[in-house]
């Protein structure tokens, strides 16, 4: 807990206070997703809602809302304030978990309970939970990831078969509830402890059975929460493009200008290296006291093997989901820095399966956590004894001094910044201008109070290209539309039902062609050029962004 109020201060923790929720990006779209939601009237499935591309009725799992917070609120939704957020509460509590469940984990293989929670702070003050939480809260959620770690290496703490298949079933449940991108991690995992624990037992038909209450699970949710309702296209983004770097553990990159950009400096001591566009997608920075432990151990372990020890020995499953993972995170297109060393091309229906997890580089957390894990055991002398393990101990205890230190930059930006938005802060440093903090949020909405009024006057927002692809400014569109219920024609989602929309635009532009447009309907126009095929409408352009109305606005 400490550790959040560290990085992110408190002024977050506000369920009231959504100003810094509204200077554009990721995090935006996130809490208007759930703001739309909410507006919402109830149907079955639950999680659907017609807010988002009116009057079809969308999952909010694909605003990334994280649909069990967000059906949770909703009930609630009469005894809550009109403005409410419940994202700062939920970082606040993937934290306190981060922390317990590294601590529980490392309780495993370090016999100090003090020295497991110390050494939790390396799970703590990862790289890529620290990136993930205010840009892309439900990521954010790697706890989840350490829960099933613990379900991997600590069978004997539960016993019973029907205990076990509750576990497994209830894991997939929570990865539906929180992102769909924990469902193949977390089911990656449980082959693993599955092969481990029970094939390897020659139990093997309870191993199906628990697969299958896993992905029953899986599917009840998904259907529960509505992720079948339409054929919902993936984006246009294809396999590898959002693939994981083969420097990624010790490159504390940064993501485009164009994408959601992390704070600068990540790192106080390690150099940055451009990297192949897409792959900031896959960033796991170890830290330059995680490389410095993981690279201790490796020695260790290599000294080991000389000496005739077994390298794996019962733990040579979890070796295979490292690599595993590693090749999902890096394939199909492998680069190291800037260049792209190969490219495999996968058969056709292996491709479209993979790329319904298209942000492959994602992957890679799961060997990142276990680097970790097992080199803090081995550092900390696991089977040691006496002054070899003392040793083992100071060590670690200096190789995390070092690891806040290098983090440093990374934290001061991020607890200095978070409130006026950390891509704004971003942007502005890689294009070399000053930053100046003002503590007042609402980035994306300065300037545009005029839109507040336009919206007023129509019922309906649409899009003369349902690829309109400026999002900051569908973001701020959305906001207004929200505050004065007007229905989104289209929302800014990676996932939509195109094949609806794609049609639905023939039809109003060929309204517009031929001068007709509705009374009832603020356009939104993709450019000037587009905007002189139409008749009849009235243009404004306001910063940048044409609104189009057949009504004159006075403006």
């Amino acid at each position: 807990m400490l550790s959040f109020f560290f990085i992110y201060g408190t002024k977050i923790l506000d369920v009231c206070d959504d100003n810094w929720l509204l200077n554009g990006g990721d995090l935006s779209q996130h809490y208007l997703g759930w703001c739309l939601y909410r507006s919402s009237p109830w149907t079955f499935p639950l999680g659907l809602t017609p807010e988002y591309a009116w009057p079809h009725e969308i999952s909010a799992m694909y605003a990334d809302v994280i649909p069990a917070c967000a059906v949770f609120f909703k009930m609630m939704s009469p005894l809550l304030p009109e403005t409410f957020q419940y994202l700062g509460l939920w970082g606040l509590l993937c934290y306190v978990l981060q922390g317990g469940l590294a601590a529980v984990l490392l309780r495993r293989f370090i016999p100090s309970l003090w020295l497991s929670g110390a050494f939790s702070l390396f799970f703590v003050f990862a790289s890529q939970l620290m990136y993930r939480m205010y840009t892309h809260t439900a990521l954010g959620s790697q706890w989840i990831l350490l829960l099933a770690f613990i379900f991997l290496f600590c069978k004997d703490w539960l016993a019973g078969k029907n205990i076990w298949r509750l576990v497994w079933g209830a894991m997939g449940a929570l990865c539906v509830g929180v992102h769909g991108y924990f469902v193949p991690m977390v089911f990656l995992i449980m082959l693993a402890a599955l092969y481990m624990h029970w094939w390897k037992a020659g139990e093997k038909k309870e191993c199906f059975f628990l697969m299958g209450c896993y992905v029953a699970s899986v599917f009840a949710s998904m259907w529960i929460l509505g992720a079948f309702s339409l054929p919902l296209a993936a984006g246009a983004a294809s396999l590898g493009v959002f693939g994981a770097n083969l420097d990624a553990f010790f490159n504390p990159v940064l993501p485009a200008p164009s994408q959601n950009p992390i704070l600068l400096p990540q790192s106080e001591f390690m150099p940055v290296h451009p990297v192949v566009d897409g792959q900031q997608e896959g960033y796991s920075y170890l830290g330059l006291g995680g490389i410095l432990l993981v690279t201790v151990a490796f020695f260790m372990a290599a000294w080991g093997k000389f000496k005739g020890e077994r390298l794996c020995g019962d733990y040579a499953p979890v070796a295979f989901l490292c690599l595993i993972c590693m090749m999902m995170a890096v394939f199909p297109k492998v680069a190291f820095h800037e260049t792209v060393l190969f490219q495999v091309h996968y058969p056709d229906l292996m491709n479209r399966v993979l790329s319904v997890f298209r942000c492959s580089g994602r992957f890679i957390w799961i060997p990142a956590y276990l680097l970790l894990l097992f080199s803090l055991a081995k550092v900390t002398g696991i089977q040691g004894k006496g002054v070899w393990r003392k040793a083992g101990i100071v060590m670690a205890f200096l190789l995390l001094a070092v690891q806040l230190a290098d983090f440093s930059p990374a934290i001061k930006n991020i607890h200095c910044n978070i409130y006026d938005g950390l891509g704004r802060y971003a942007r502005a440093a890689q294009a070399g201008q000053d930053f100046q903090a003002t503590g007042e949020g609402r980035g994306m909405l300065k300037d545009f109070e005029i839109v507040d009024e336009m919206m007023k006057k129509h019922k309906y927002v649409a899009y003369t290209d349902c690829r309109y692809d400026k999002a900051d400014y569908s973001l701020m569109l959305s906001y207004y539309a929200y505050k004065n219920n007007v229905k989104l024609k289209e929302f800014y989602l990676a996932r939509m039902p195109m094949e609806q929309l794609l049609a639905e635009q023939e039809v109003l532009q060929r309204e517009l062609r031929s001068g007709r447009p509705r009374e009832d309907t603020l356009y939104v126009i993709a450019d000037r050029k587009e905007f002189e095929l139409y008749e009849g409408l009235n243009c404004y352009e306001i910063n940048g962004v044409l609104l189009g109305s057949k009504q004159p606005l006075g403006i």
